[in-house]
């Protein structure tokens, strides 16, 4: 079996201590509080706004809403009388007292162990050899209690009632540990006596289980307080209403709220039956719930409005975009998602009239591009060349016939149209020209005749040769300064001239 890491056991002692907080908050009386745990503790201040009097003793320090000497925590110890006779002493009876001390008093709380200590000093009776040993004896124990015996047998602290062949005047020491199992079934102090087999002296051990706060008791009550609006007894700063009223100061006729004692009305400010009221983050007002703190809302103040996911920049609750409500945030106009961080707007995505350039979508104000697109308006292949650069565009052939040449077989034939000179000023038929639009495919096959086969001077202007002039095809332009070459009427279109040369490459 492995071992649990120091992150586990860390959280096992998280959530042992979260049900131990809200074991002591389910309590409604002083008495009920104390018998919760030992960590548990009542404040006594009638003037207190805490919504659960109830609590970690360390927690109500810390909340400054009940002063220290009216937090009531019940205080465990043993004693024992200064009376009692030392080792060696002449005792009852004229006998020489061989443990002390001879009465231990014991205050112990539920699920705490006490301890009391004892010395005993042995002694070999010469008429009784088996007197070696150590062997304690005691009367029957408390029903309702733990009790176990240590003995130091030996050097060593051992669970035990026997030692072993212990030396002649051997001074032991000798521990009980008792813890209280169940205040519900204890009633009043319970003792039982201890002993060592061959010493005739015992020791009593008297046990007084705290299962209840001495405020309780009858002759300690405030009848009448003006605490409880003068229709309630004040017990330990807590109002005990008539018959007739309830609330925290007997403010709240029952008959009005339809319930018939002051147990119902609370149970309404409970989100369920045994839950703290108002999950222990506010008070209850004649039936309904005052939490303690914006912070908290709900009907049982049990949502949490610090909670929310954060988000943004600068990593605030709801990205700073919407108010955190019962753990989920609000967001507001013109943002969603859990943590209100995404922008629903897409003006940000709109190049050009349009979104992400047809070749994405908008998604929390920036592009998220299709396979094989990038950039920020996804405009740009993968590849890394800009697409569109060229754009559909009407260009101006000259119309073959049947004696039209391949540029392999026209060489130096000044007759052949394809070393002919276009002339940009005579006027153009319609039988000897043919309007075609290039597509975007034809240019798809000039990128990427470029991309397999690059110029061997990437440095310099790229001069394509064009039926007798120069044109001259900068790869780095710009789009405009593209589109200005193409709307001049005295160049001839760059379309027109890459696209015969691209298609001759490949075929």
């Amino acid at each position: 079996m492995r071992p649990l890491t120091p992150l586990v056991l860390g959280l096992i002692a998280v959530i042992c201590a979260a049900k131990v907080e809200d074991e002591c908050m389910v309590a409604t009386s002083c008495g009920q509080c104390i018998q919760k745990g030992p960590s548990c503790a009542w404040c006594m201040d009638p003037a207190s706004p805490l919504s659960s009097r109830c609590q970690k003793k360390t927690n109500l320090e810390a909340s400054g809403k009940c002063m220290k000497e009216n937090i009531y925590q019940p205080v465990t110890g043993s004693e024992s009388p200064p009376t009692s006779f030392r080792i060696g002493d002449k005792g009852h009876h004229n006998t020489t007292v061989m443990m002390e001390p001879q009465i231990v008093t014991m205050k112990v709380k539920m699920g705490e162990p006490m301890k009391a200590q004892f010395k005993y000093k042995h002694v070999r009776p010469a008429a009784d050899p088996s007197a070696i040993n150590v062997q304690l004896q005691h009367s029957e124990l408390p029903s309702d209690f733990q009790v176990k015996f240590f003995i130091m047998c030996k050097g060593k602290r051992m669970e035990t009632k026997r030692c072993d062949d212990v030396p002649d005047g051997e001074l032991m020491d000798i521990e009980v540990e008792v813890t209280l199992k169940d205040c519900a079934k204890v009633t009043g102090t319970q003792t039982f006596s201890l002993g060592v087999i061959g010493y005739r002296g015992v020791a009593g051990i008297y046990i007084n289980p705290l299962c209840g706060c001495e405020c309780e008791i009858v002759r300690f009550h405030e009848k009448a307080s003006h605490f409880c609006s003068g229709t309630g007894n004040l017990i330990c700063g807590q109002c005990q209403c008539d018959k007739e009223k309830g609330g925290n100061k007997c403010e709240c006729p029952l008959a009005q709220y339809g319930v018939k004692n002051y147990k119902e009305l609370e149970d309404k400010c409970r989100e369920k039956p045994g839950s703290p009221i108002c999950g222990g983050n506010g008070k209850c007002n004649c039936g309904k719930c005052q939490c303690d703190s914006i912070q908290v809302s709900g009907d049982f103040c049990s949502c949490d409005n610090t909670s929310c996911p954060v988000g943004g920049p600068d990593a605030r609750q709801c990205s700073g975009r919407g108010m955190c409500k019962c753990g989920k945030c609000e967001c507001e106009e013109g943002f969603e998602r859990d943590d209100c961080s995404c922008e629903t707007s897409k003006d940000k995505c709109i190049e050009n009239g349009k979104e992400c350039g047809g070749n994405g979508h908008c998604e929390c104000g920036k592009c998220v591009c299709n396979n094989g697109w990038t950039g920020a308006f996804c405009a740009a292949t993968e590849k890394g060349v800009k697409k569109g650069t060229f754009n559909k565009t009407t260009t101006v052939t000259k119309k073959e016939d049947a004696t039209t040449k391949s540029s392999s077989e026209c060489g130096d034939d000044d007759e052949c149209p394809l070393n002919q000179a276009i002339d940009d000023d005579a006027p153009v038929e319609d039988s000897e020209l043919v309007v075609r639009t290039t597509t975007e495919m034809d240019f798809d096959l000039i990128e990427q005749h470029f991309h397999l086969q690059p110029p061997s001077i990437i440095d310099e202007p790229v001069i394509v040769p064009a039926a007798g002039s120069q044109s001259q095809l900068h790869l780095e332009k710009e789009d405009a300064e593209a589109e200005e070459q193409s709307s001049s009427s005295s160049i001839v279109s760059i379309a027109t001239v890459l696209l015969p040369l691209a298609l001759a490459r490949y075929f």
